[in-house]
């Protein structure tokens, strides 16, 4: 019984006559009693809804009770009326009003709870039987996860030791010649930043775990309109490091004489590819049908985001950067770029605000759907909304965005085409990091300058949440949620090449192996989550153990993968 709590097991015979193998993933049963003597109408709202109206559940007979499985990931408020007022009820509408629950009621995953429905206008909530505790299937599968780490590495140990006992007799001769071999291979290497390929790795590991499913946990979702969870982190990052390796990369072109023209053919075939694989990657979960296909995600805003931003790149970027010098180099370097993404991003916020749209109040930046009473239901994002229904199908637009789960808000597409353009910024923001560590050789510079300019981004990004001007949002990817997520990128780069790169207190493990090949790990992972040997099938998949077990089981594989090519020293890029 121990072991079946820890792995979100149920019992197998019914509890009050109910199964507990019929309820699915975070599924819970509530049982509603009218004591009353006439007909009731139950009606709930998400507690996490902001501003909606309640819903209509069901009608509850007099005297009698019914039984619901209900969504246990969210919290609800429930209410009964005497009257069915529709389908929808504002939460200041009283009239027939028999009671209410006034705070917000959680359920557990496959509990059974009360609700009675009392006259003189009295509701009780209970809880009948305990539900299991979802996060512990989280420890569990940690603990497991640990102890294979752990005995991998005293396997591997014991077979260093035993690989050293027979090195004793390797001939000297033999040592040296390898020696110097291997110091050959170490001076025509190409040399890494070990702490960006760290930084690539930590980015790139969440990825997969969302990919395949992240083990079903609500709270590792994304936010269903405002706010930063985890999950909304990688995406930004991931074009962030894309803005680092800019510079680098076209200021190394250019020190080997490349012509702008070779640059700039290079960067448009790259995003050619990088948008063409996302296009292929989205053939899995939309289908090929024209009329319904989702022609945007995240490797197309990369590819986007790499057209736009290396060619500016490319062209702006000084031949020969020996020639700047001075404590701001970087700046005397960006100020043309930053010139021009500056007016872009300022474009942006002035369509947003002030770009007036069909049926809803200018500068609105709801989720719409039940959002204020429904009263913008069609307005989800305002111009962004707008501008992507005037440019393409809703049928080609996500058909279920994260905001649907709460506000059942229409089709809706985060990656659409306006949200380019706030996206530009964390670009650039980006690329300053890469110009700070091209520009400058001394460690303590480039660390001082991550650290300026992230401490600065964070603290501009909370001025623009905490006063309600532009709320942190990534669905909008708004200027707030570009600052906070470059600012922590800024610091986060810092901090790994101050331990990985400059005080090598630390390896980079287990973060550089996949951070090499981030893009091949990234691509393979969305084409084989649905594939044997990376995700497998064991009954209905109804428990968040199982999921996780799955999800860790593709993590592993990849990492794997990475560690192979890493070994071999193969680097698949785009």
């Amino acid at each position: 019984m121990l072991l079946q709590s820890w792995m979100e097991g149920r019992v197998e015979t019914p509890v009050r006559g109910l199964r507990l193998h019929d309820l699915g993933l975070d599924q819970a049963y509530l049982n509603v009693t009218n004591l009353l003597d006439r007909e009731a109408f139950l009606y709930s709202v998400k507690d996490a809804c902001y501003k909606c109206p309640y819903s209509f559940m069901s009608a509850l007979p007099a005297g009698d009770s019914k039984i619901f499985k209900v969504n246990s990931a969210y919290s609800i408020r429930p209410r009964i009326y005497g009257d069915y007022l529709g389908e929808y009820v504002s939460t200041s509408n009283h009239s027939s009003l028999e009671c209410n629950v006034d705070s917000a009621w959680h359920f557990g995953e496959f509990g059974i709870y009360d609700l009675l429905v009392q006259p003189g206008g009295k509701c009780t909530t209970s809880t009948y039987y305990e539900p299991v505790n979802i996060y512990r299937s989280a420890v569990s599968v940690t603990v497991i996860v640990l102890f294979l780490l752990c005995l991998g590495q005293f396997i591997k140990g014991v077979a260093k030791s035993w690989g050293k006992q027979e090195q004793v007799f390797i001939d000297n001769n033999n040592q040296n010649d390898s020696k110097g071999k291997i110091e050959e291979i170490l001076r025509t290497k190409k040399p890494r930043l070990r702490a960006l390929d760290a930084f690539r790795g930590l980015i790139v590991i969440p990825l997969i775990f969302y990919t395949h499913q992240g083990g079903g946990y609500q709270v590792l979702e994304h936010a269903s309109w405002e706010g930063l969870p985890i999950a909304d982190w990688p995406f930004p990052w991931f074009i962030w490091i894309m803005g680092v390796c800019m510079p680098m990369g076209i200021n190394s072109n250019l020190e080997r004489q490349l012509s702008r023209r070779t640059i700039l053919f290079h960067v448009a075939k790259r995003s050619v590819l990088l948008f063409a694989l996302g296009i292929s990657t989205n053939c899995i979960n939309y289908g090929l049908a024209y009329e319904t296909f989702r022609f945007f995600n995240a490797l197309q805003r990369f590819g986007i985001m790499c057209l736009i931003n290396a060619s500016l790149c490319a062209i702006l970027w000084p031949r020969d950067i020996s020639k700047i010098k001075g404590r701001f180099a970087d700046l005397q370097i960006m100020w043309s770029q930053w010139a021009i993404h500056i007016v872009l991003h300022v474009i942006s916020i002035c369509l947003v605000f002030f770009l007036p749209v069909p049926g809803c109040p200018t500068g609105y930046l709801g989720p719409g759907g039940l959002s204020e009473d429904r009263k913008y239901e069609n307005c989800t994002g305002g111009t962004f909304g707008y501008v992507n229904k005037l440019l393409m199908n809703e049928a080609n637009m996500e058909q279920n965005p994260t905001a649907k789960a709460v506000y059942e808000v229409n089709a809706f597409d985060p990656e659409g085409y306006f949200s380019n353009l706030p996206s530009l910024l964390t670009v650039i923001l980006g690329i300053q990091a890469g110009a700070i560590l091209v520009i400058y050789n001394e460690s303590r510079e480039r660390i001082s300058r991550w650290t300026v300019w992230g401490v600065g981004c964070i603290l501009l990004a909370l001025i623009l949440e905490l006063t309600g001007a532009i709320p942190i949002n990534k669905q909008l990817w708004s200027t707030s949620f570009a600052l906070i997520t470059a600012g922590f990128a800024f610091l986060f780069l810092a901090a790994f090449y101050l331990l990985i790169d400059v005080k090598k207190c630390w390896n980079g493990f287990p973060f550089v192996e996949p951070g090499v090949n981030c893009l091949f790990i990234y691509i393979g992972s969305k084409l084989t989550n649905h594939l044997w040997p990376f995700h497998w099938r064991i009954g209905p998949m109804d428990t968040h153990f199982i999921l996780l077990a799955d999800t860790i089981w593709a993590c592993w594989l990849w990492l794997l993968i990475a560690k192979w090519l890493f070994k071999r020293n193969i680097i698949i890029t785009v």
